[in-house]
């Protein structure tokens, strides 16, 4: 329940690269992770995320 509250493209990309440590090289995951990182920082959902903090309230999620 926990991880279903949190910021959707987060938890997304925290799934894609688990996911292709299956099968996946250690620098294919590090190219990966980095390109998802920078993804998931541009988003809005970032943006929501440290507004709620500052704000003292909870993040408005919207997977973008």
């Amino acid at each position: 329940a926990q991880i279903t509250a949190s910021a959707p493209l987060a938890v997304y990309a925290s799934r894609q690269v688990v996911l292709a440590a299956a099968y996946e090289d250690d620098a294919t995951l590090k190219s990966l992770t980095n390109k998802l990182f920078a993804d998931v920082m541009a988003s809005e959902d970032t943006k929501e995320g440290l507004t709620a903090f500052i704000e003292k309230r909870s993040p408005n999620w919207k997977g973008k």
